[in-house]
């Protein structure tokens, strides 16, 4: 009875323990937001890191939104005193490894965003065919 007793109380303690414990997303994404458009336009940025938790590399393939015509993955380049902005097909992120969209950096480039929200919902695809539906705030 007491062996009983003693292996029914390990089991509680390590099944007490597992339910502590939170999974890292594989992918998690952070700090997500949108620069709220000047009117009349109707193009704006988005930003945000974006982290690869898995021990392969992730491709970051396309943006979509219901509230936006079109995104593109742009990255801003400085070079002496010209700046540069050219669109990025893609974004392969390392394991372990963060993406970081800010500005004057790799940014979201939105087209005919509609602001009808304080957060715009963007879903983000991947080569792989997996897809993460983020928020982004509007700022």
């Amino acid at each position: 009875m007491r062996t009983g007793l003693v292996l029914s109380i390990a089991m509680f303690c390590c099944c007490l323990a597992a339910c502590n414990q939170t999974e890292t997303p594989p992918i998690d994404v952070a700090d997500a937001w949108v620069r709220k458009p000047v009117p009349p336009l109707d193009k704006t940025a988005g930003y945000f890191k974006i982290r690869n938790n898995t021990p392969s590399p992730v491709t970051l393939q396309k943006a979509v939104s219901p509230q936006a015509r079109s995104i593109e993955f742009h990255e801003t380049t400085r070079e002496g005193d010209m700046t540069r902005m050219r669109r990025m097909s893609s974004l392969t992120i390392g394991p372990g490894e963060q993406a970081v969209f800010e500005p004057g950096g790799k940014h979201l480039m939105i087209f005919g965003f509609t602001e009808d929200k304080s957060l715009a919902m963007i879903t983000l695809q991947f080569e792989s065919g997996k897809t993460l539906d983020v928020p982004f705030e509007l700022r």
